[in-house]
Formats: C-alpha cells, structure tokens, sequence
C-alpha cells in the first residue's frame, strides 16, 4: 500500500510511500489452565500487532450504491462546519476518490486480540445410583471464540487475501456447548 506527493507538480514513482504491512510484526499466543478439586479450567487466546490492512469494504462504496457504510462512518461523517474532520461526508464517499486503492484514509490497524476458547468443568466421582456405582459424569461449559478485541471496521482483521485488503470475509460465530461425559 503506497501513496506519496513529491510536490514537484509532477506524479511518479517517487511519489510513492510505503503506508503500512498486512505482515504482523508481532504474534503471540497464551494457554492457561487449572484443575482443582473436581473443577477444571483451560482458556487459549492468541493475537497480532503491528500490522495494518486495507478496508476494502468501505472503499466500495463509490463502485456500488448497495454497499452500508458502518456506524463509524455514519456517526462520525463531516456534516457541516464544526463537525467531524476524521470521516468525509457521505457524498464524499460516493466519489471516484474512493477507488483508489492507494488511498490512506481506508488503511486501518489490523492489531487484534482474541479470546479463542474457554473451557469450564465439573467432575462428579463415584455416583451412587441405587445399587450401581457410576465412576464419573462430568459436566461442562465450552465458549469458542467468545470475545474478539480489534479496532478495525471490519467484521474481523484477520486477513483472507494475500494483499492484505478486507476483501469482506464471513464474521467468525462465537459458539457455546453444554457437555456431558459419562464412564461406565
């Protein structure tokens, strides 16, 4: 992603200037997990920093009347004197200027932290059930990818394409699952 004005009048190669890198300079993961008693506790969350992506989603719009715009770019728009110098107008947005893929008001921070699975559990050990004794039951609470923390205006800043553009993925569903585990 490029962009740059040499200010000689004259645009060219030497007006280019590197904005940023969908290649994070930082990535990291953190397991955690305890057992007490009949208790038990695992959670894995991972993430990403220094990495910036090119929201692609909110440079559409001028290409297509059918495209939203976000909250942000609604709540925050320029609207006349004294307003918002962050977000042009929502006219503005529907212009050529919005094509250009070089632009840096649609580059954004794709630094993320996510919470990706937290695990809780309850062993119950030698059930009595009348004459029979159950060895365990274990019951269980499990959330997969129930927080996600980013400030990017995308449904996630984890990239699909190899350019690092939001090309518009799918959002990613958190889901929760009760279990039981029974030993005969």
């Amino acid at each position: 992603m490029c962009i740059r004005d040499s200010h000689d009048g004259v645009l060219d190669g030497s007006d280019r200037q590197v904005l940023g890198s969908y290649i994070p300079d930082f990535t990291y993961g953190i397991n955690l997990g305890f057992e007490y008693k009949n208790f038990d506790f695992a959670m894995s969350m991972y993430g990403q920093a220094g990495a910036e992506l090119f929201n692609r989603k909110r440079a559409l719009h001028y290409q297509s009347a059918y495209y939203n715009f976000d909250h942000d770019q609604y709540a925050k728009r320029w609207h006349g004197e004294g307003t918002s110098n962050s977000n042009p107008s929502a006219a503005a947005l529907m212009k050529s200027w919005t094509n250009d893929n070089t632009n840096s008001y649609f580059v954004e921070s794709a630094n993320y932290f996510r919470i990706q699975n937290i695990a809780l559990g309850y062993t119950f050990k030698n059930l009595k059930m009348g004459a029979y004794t159950l060895p365990s039951m274990r019951l269980s609470l499990n959330a997969d990818r129930p927080f996600s923390f980013f400030k990017a205006h995308s449904f996630t800043p984890e990239l699909s394409d190899p350019q690092g553009w939001d090309t518009e993925v799918y959002p990613l569903a958190s889901t929760f699952t009760f279990g039981l585990q029974i030993d005969f």
